[in-house]
């Protein structure tokens, strides 16, 4: 049972320390989407997941907004 917790503190622990180690390349993506285009930096995008649970995910926005419905 202890395994479980420990794995989690594990888990956490090097979750982290990975993103504070890559907290400025996120800083520069974020500032490169700004000035290159104006719009949001985050896209919010709606999922589901196991067991039909919803969820929200937060991504990088990778596209300009409205071209995904411009192209169908």
């Amino acid at each position: 049972m202890y395994k479980r917790y420990i794995k989690r503190i594990i888990d956490i622990i090097i979750s982290m320390t990975v993103l504070i180690l890559l907290a400025p390349i996120y800083l520069i993506i974020a500032l490169a989407i700004k000035i290159i285009d104006g719009d949001p930096i985050i896209y919010k995008q709606y999922r589901t997941g196991q067991y039909g649970k919803k969820f929200i995910i937060y991504k990088f926005r990778t596209m300009k907004e409205g071209k995904a419905t411009k192209l169908r």
